[in-house]
């Protein structure tokens, strides 16, 4: 079966030039702990945590809407394509050691997550 038939559309995302606030409301509101983060153009730059929201407040001593989301997120990001068997994905997410994986097309762009709940 591929990835496309099981993961979730569409994927809710924050910019690099947003605050934490912004995915820290998105986690909130949608009940995750994990926000893919694109460019202008919906192309995937990275990923969000709580964990990393919480990290950089403390670590930096502002508040959330002090810091940009480009100075917490992670930029080395592990990614599918929604033609990928699941089997790949779950491979990627146990040798990584990841619990949600951001689908892409062939140009980058950014069009489903999947997690381990999925």
């Amino acid at each position: 079966m591929q990835i496309r038939k099981i993961m979730s559309t569409p994927p809710v995302t924050c910019r690099e030039a947003d605050t934490l606030n912004t995915p820290a409301q998105l986690m909130w509101e949608h009940d995750c702990g994990a926000i893919p983060v694109t460019d202008g153009d919906g192309k995937l730059v990275g990923m969000i945590t709580d964990r990393d929201i919480c990290m950089a407040a403390y670590t930096q001593g502002r508040t959330l809407l002090e810091i940009p989301v480009a100075d917490a997120m992670t930029t080395q990001v592990h990614s599918c394509s929604p033609d990928e068997s699941i089997e790949a994905a779950e491979v990627l997410m146990r040798d990584n050691q990841i619990r949600r994986v951001p689908i892409v097309d062939d140009t980058g762009r950014l069009v489903g997550l999947l997690s381990l709940t999925d």
